[in-house]
């Protein structure tokens, strides 16, 4: 007698002399997903693949997540190794009502679709966590319904942070998603940037009639008006993918420094400072920080120069005091119409509209 046996979920073949010959049997158990051929030179044809669980799969590990001042907010608890970081993230927005959750493993973000096969494991000791706790709010509008005056319930609790622009309003939700409501000339409807906007947005600029998310990843995502800010062109659209560290507006323009280099990208309305080509060889590279007025950009570079393009009522030609913007700049300062930079030292320089204080 020969036989041959499989796992649960396959296939038993039997193989016994019978009076006139032999007979095969083949009996089945559970499921006839991988069928299985005998031959005679014994080799058998098909998968025969086992489906029993993986020891990971059945493994349990204890799980503590402390608070940053390392108090205990859930566990010592044991876990399979399978369960999801959004269900922990769950049980302790329900202990701590009005708060959203980040969990950290080391440095690393635990995102919600990870499970704790995500951290690295050491034989037989406990697993520790990290929950960064921050407060969250509702939202209450009033006024003219267009422009923002009535909310949905999406907005009654898990706000993080609200922005405005002239005619409609955002918010970025705990896990990083964006709502947007109010005028959709003024930035009240996502459109397009829907798909862009469901999760990982840290912050968003606000212009006129636009508004601009920078996400975790260094991706700048605009929408609204488009002839002032909230839309791109597919040159621009390729530099604001990654690598942006900071976005500024000026009412109806738009820039952003790419970290790495120091490139300065702007688009939107020209006079707005949405088209920097008369300096744009000053912003390829080096650029510190951004500055705005409602109508022009000012970039300290990291020798200590400035660059300044716009409209020049708005603080945009600093021609007149150019000499004093060469070097030695620290710190800058503006108003609606003009600029104020600090130098090395404690010297003052304005420039801009005269009557606003761009004069000294």
């Amino acid at each position: 007698r020969a036989s041959f046996s499989m796992s649960r979920d396959s296939w038993i073949w039997n193989q016994r002399p019978a009076s006139s010959g032999y007979s095969d049997r083949k009996v089945r158990r559970r499921s006839d997903r991988q069928p299985v051929q005998y031959r005679p030179n014994g080799r058998f044809q098909g998968s025969l693949a086992r489906s029993t669980l993986s020891p990971e799969s059945e493994t349990n590990v204890t799980v503590t997540i402390s608070s940053l001042a390392g108090e205990a907010l859930l566990g010592p608890e044991e876990m399979p190794l399978s369960s999801p970081i959004a269900s922990m993230k769950d049980r302790l927005k329900r202990s701590r009502p009005g708060n959203s959750v980040r969990v950290l493993h080391g440095t690393r973000e635990l995102m919600d679709f990870d499970t704790l096969k995500a951290c690295p494991l050491i034989s037989n000791e406990p697993l520790n966590l990290v929950a960064v706790m921050s407060k969250t709010y509702a939202v209450v509008a009033w006024g003219e319904t267009t422009y923002g005056g009535s909310t949905d319930p999406a907005l009654e609790d898990g706000v993080l942070e609200l922005f405005s622009s002239s005619g409609a309003f955002s918010v970025i939700k705990d896990g990083g998603s964006v709502i947007a409501w109010g005028h959709p000339a003024y930035g009240g409807d996502v459109g397009y940037a829907a798909r862009h906007l469901t999760s990982d947005v840290v912050s968003i600029c606000s212009g006129q009639n636009a508004f601009v998310a920078l996400k975790k990843s260094g991706a700048a995502v605009a929408w609204g008006n488009a002839k002032l800010g909230g839309k791109v062109s597919a040159d621009v659209s390729r530099k604001l993918a990654d690598g942006i560290t900071s976005v500024k507006s000026s009412g109806g323009a738009f820039a952003a420094v790419k970290g790495a280099s120091g490139e300065v990208v702007t688009w939107g309305q020209g006079v707005s400072g949405g088209d920097s080509s008369s300096v744009a060889h000053l912003l390829a590279s080096g650029v510190k920080e951004l500055y705005a007025t409602r109508g022009a950009f000012a970039a300290l570079k990291h020798d200590g120069s400035v660059v300044t393009w716009g409209n020049p009522h708005c603080g945009g030609d600093s021609s007149i005091v150019s000499d004093q913007l060469a070097n030695n700049i620290v710190q800058i300062y503006s108003n609606t119409t003009c600029f104020v930079a600090l130098k090395l030292g404690g010297g003052v320089v304005a420039w801009g509209n005269a009557r606003c204080g761009g004069h000294l």
